[in-house]
């Protein structure tokens, strides 16, 4: 029984840990600053490639989950 324990224990644990990596906010959806480090390169990489314009919009809220 307590070997069932650990191991739900345990595959919580990467399923959390696997959640805050897959680069959203919880809260918003938004991307988070990993994911556009990976995301916001290739964007502008595809632009230059393709001749278009890129534009990016940063918004840092401070203490934005305290405002619900």
């Amino acid at each position: 029984m307590s070997a069932l324990v650990f191991d739900t224990l345990t595959y919580r644990e990467r399923y959390e840990i696997l959640l805050a990596r897959t680069g959203c906010d919880a809260l918003t959806g938004a991307l988070d600053r990993q994911s556009l480090e990976v995301h916001g390169c290739r964007a502008v990489e595809h632009a230059v490639a393709a001749g278009r314009h890129f534009s990016l919009l940063l918004v840092d809220i401070d203490h934005f989950k305290g405002l619900q």
